[in-house]
């Protein structure tokens, strides 16, 4: 009975050690499966690509923010243009006729002057400016504007010269302002005539801004 035992014994010892294999092959699968698994792990290197495509993405934002400040350098030129106008670039003047109130004068126009208390002719100018302190024409002080016209014939010598310091007159404009009945003797001893002349109207105010307008007339007396 026991050499029938032995092959049966035989038999249940190789199925068991063939099922233990079998086990260990399917363990190791399964291993295999978890190595996969850590090749999924590798995955998460995918989702580290993902964090450099974010980075690029904050650096594009940051080149637009570098464009916002070239945008901010813009506004400070715009500035530096308005500091400009506040200062000589807005300040001009226009040569004008008129005791009481200014009449523009073209280039070329004629010019009637009027005879002054002794005799002589003299040229009424006026002139208009803005951006000039216009000081107060009801108060005559020391820092009233100042204008000026000088005349010179063809030949460059000194025709007609006048000059005039006080307030300015307001006009419907904020910024424009006008002084009149500007006198200006004609340095001539002809009773009468004509002459061309180059006149050129100044402004000076108070701060020392000033402008000029230069034109041809025609003085008739």
């Amino acid at each position: 009975m026991t050499s029938l035992l032995r092959p049966t014994l035989v038999v249940v010892l190789l199925f068991a050690a063939c099922g233990s294999e079998g086990t260990g092959a399917a363990g190791g699968g399964s291993g295999t499966s978890g190595a996969s698994g850590t090749g999924g792990a590798s995955g998460t290197g995918g989702a580290s690509g993902m964090g450099g495509a974010g980075a690029a993405g904050q650096g594009g934002r940051g080149g637009a923010g570098g464009a916002g400040a070239g945008g901010a350098a813009g506004q400070g030129g715009q500035g530096g243009a308005g500091a400009g106008g506040m200062g000589g670039a807005g300040v001009a003047v226009e040569l004008g006729a008129g005791s009481e109130v200014f009449a523009p004068v073209a280039e070329g126009a004629h010019v009637t002057a009027m005879i002054g208390p002794q005799g002589s002719p003299m040229l009424i100018f006026a002139l208009r400016a803005r951006g000039v302190l216009p000081g107060d024409p009801m108060t005559p002080s020391e820092s009233d504007p100042e204008g000026r016209v000088v005349c010179t014939d063809a030949a460059g010598q000194v025709t007609a010269q006048g000059q005039n310091k006080r307030g300015l007159a307001p006009t419907s404009q904020p910024d424009v302002f006008v002084l009149s009945n500007l006198w200006t003797p004609l340095y001539t001893g002809a009773p009468s005539g004509q002459l061309m002349l180059r006149c050129t109207a100044t402004i000076t105010d108070a701060s020392g801004h000033m402008a000029s307008d230069v034109r041809t007339v025609i003085a008739t007396w």
